[in-house]
Formats: C-alpha cells, sequence, structure tokens
C-alpha cells in the first residue's frame, strides 16, 4: 500500500533477524540458571537429604555415596533434556503464530512496566516506524495510522487510535490528534507537535523510531540480567533451606 516492496523485504529481513537473536539471547541467558538447578537443586538436594551421620559412619563412605550420585546424574540428564528440547522447541516457533500473537498482545495489555517495557517499547518503535513510512510514501494521515497501528501489534494503541483518526478528520494536527487519543507517551507526542511545526514531522517520527527501538533494546538486556539474577538467587535459597533442614534434622537426631 505505501508502494515500497522492495525496502518492505529488506526491513522483514532484518526484523526477523532481530526477533531471533532476541530468541537465542534469551534461551543462551538461562543457560547458567539451569546449571545452578542442576547442581545446587538436585546434586545438592541428594547428598543433604540423605542420612548423613550414617554415610559418615559407615566404612565403606564411596559405597555409600555411589548410589546418590548415580541418582543424581539420572536426574540431571533429565533436566538438560528436557530443558534442551524446550530450547530447541523455543528457537524454531513458526514465525507467525495466532497464539504468540495473542499471548504478545495480552502481554503488552497489563500494566508491568518493569517487566513487559521491552515490548511496549518495541511496539512504539513499530508505530513511529510505519507511520512515518506511510507518510513518506504518500499515504494520507488517517491512512498510515492505520496501518501503524495494526503493525505495532499493541491493542492500548489499536483502541485509542480510531479517537486520534477522527481529531484529524476534524481538522485537528497529528500531534493534537496524539494527544487526544493519549495513544503515545507525551514526550513522544511533544516531539511529533516540534516535527510538525519545523515541517521535518518525517524525520522526527524516524528519530522516535530509531530511540524506542535502542531503548527497548537496553530494556530487553536489563530485564534477562534481571531474571538471571533472581534465579540465581532462589536456587541458593533453596539449597541453604535444603542444607539447614539436614543439618537441623541431624541435630534432632542426635539431641
Amino acid at each position: 500500500q505505501q508502494g515500497r516492496l522492495p525496502s518492505t523485504f529488506k526491513e522483514l529481513g532484518t526484523y526477523y533477524n532481530k526477533r531471533q537473536k532476541r530468541r537465542k539471547a534469551l534461551v543462551s541467558s538461562f543457560v547458567e540458571p539451569c546449571l545452578l538447578i542442576a547442581l545446587g537443586m538436585i546434586l545438592a538436594r541428594n547428598i543433604l537429604g540423605g542420612d548423613l551421620t550414617a554415610i559418615a559412619q559407615s566404612t565403606d563412605v564411596i559405597a555409600n555415596l555411589k548410589p546418590i550420585f548415580i541418582q543424581s546424574g539420572i536426574e540431571i540428564g533429565i533436566f538438560g533434556t528436557l530443558a534442551f528440547f524446550i530450547g530447541f522447541a523455543y528457537l524454531n516457533l513458526p514465525v507467525d503464530m495466532k497464539l504468540r500473537s495473542l499471548a504478545h498482545r495480552l502481554w503488552l495489555t497489563f500494566p508491568l512496566p518493569m517487566v513487559n517495557s521491552a515490548g511496549r517499547l518495541q511496539s512504539l518503535a513499530t508505530f513511529c516506524h510505519y507511520t512515518q513510512k506511510s507518510i513518506t510514501s504518500g499515504l494520507t494521515v488517517h491512512r498510515a495510522l492505520s496501518l501503524a497501528a495494526e503493525a505495532s501489534n499493541n491493542p492500548n494503541i489499536e483502541r485509542r487510535i480510531p479517537v486520534a483518526q477522527e481529531a484529524i478528520e476534524s481538522g485537528k494536527m497529528l500531534a493534537a490528534s496524539l494527544r487526544e487519543s493519549k495513544a503515545l507517551p507525551d514526550e513522544a507526542i511533544d516531539y511529533i507537535d516540534v516535527g510538525e511545526e519545523a515541517g521535518r514531522l518525517e524525520e522526527r517520527l524516524q528519530d522516535l523510531s530509531r530511540r524506542y527501538e535502542e531503548e527497548a533494546n537496553e530494556s530487553f538486556e536489563r530485564t534477562m540480567k534481571a531474571a538471571v539474577y533472581i534465579t540465581r538467587l532462589l536456587v541458593v535459597i533453596m539449597v541453604i533451606v535444603t542444607a539447614m533442614m539436614s543439618v537441623g534434622g541431624l541435630l534432632s537426631d542426635g539431641f
């Protein structure tokens, strides 16, 4: 519809490449937590969950520890196999899935700024990008907003854009219409307003798209680091609790 089919395919190639890199980054970020679970939760649980007093007082400690290590190895193997196949399936999901699209839309609907901010920022970047491309291609602002809202796959934007379109039909400028609909953050609308007044709307929209995409990448990296740290902390806490319970059981038996 924009008359930019070749460049659109080029942009799609870049977009899907970035999405696959994010998937790989997500899977690789959970390698360390999986190792901690395998070594901490499984191995430590089996060792500390056994009768340490009987093992220590036995004449053949190695023989008593051998079944524990065998059981731990089997459990670690099962856990590792499941983790591998889950990661493999995630990396090879179909490009377009209705279930994935629905889950993504629901994810963006919930007010969870510390968790889904990367998705929200990416949808804003997509909206600004498609609006800029459509207007540059000669489409009307009304039609450009429809295409951009659909491309963003953000239900909040899609729900509010009709208000902006009605305002445009009544003769208002793009920034004023978006401000009335509350489809975008105020800082983005202010930026668009300046671009309209200076006659550089397309350039401002392109700048907004780049900025929101950079912020989305930074937010994604922060979220992944936080997820790894939280998982690591939970594993350490569980191992410590298991150890304390085992020691407590030994002390109670001794007294």
